[in-house]
């Protein structure tokens, strides 16, 4: 199984837009990553499907802007990502028994997968409600 990478989650704007990365950001993304990469691992070992793309890592105020992201996305800091999920197996997965339970333990947060189509949004930061898969 493929893990994501750092350069993966930052898609080159690290080097693009150099005055508004961080090392604040870098540390979020790796902590990100971490625990992305352990669920990653669980949901490989529990359905065999390999390690999804980076649709969306880290992005600058102005990218956000663009894609339509929230005005207090964690894309921002460092604390989210999208990962590919067309045919829905990794939200699926995510919404039975042993996926909420992988969440808990990779200490992860999903954005409910009705606003999400085609991607999985997964935070390493509780959203306002606490609730592990949650709407915005």
């Amino acid at each position: 199984m493929n893990v994501i990478s750092i350069d993966d989650y930052f898609m080159g704007r690290d080097k693009a837009y150099p005055r508004e990365w961080s090392f604040d950001i870098r540390d979020n993304a790796e902590l990100l990553l971490k625990r992305v990469n352990l669920l990653l691992a669980k949901f490989y070992a529990d359905t065999g499907h390999p390690c999804p793309a980076v649709t969306s890592g880290w992005r600058t105020v102005e990218i956000n802007r663009r894609v339509g992201g929230a005005s207090n996305s964690k894309h921002l800091s460092g604390e989210a990502i999208d990962l590919r999920d067309t045919d829905n197996a990794l939200d699926e997965w995510l919404l039975s028994p042993p996926g909420r339970m992988a969440l808990v333990e990779c200490n992860l947060y999903l954005e409910h997968p009705d606003n999400t189509f085609g991607w999985c949004h997964l935070q390493c930061c509780p959203p306002r409600s606490g609730n592990r898969v949650f709407r915005p």
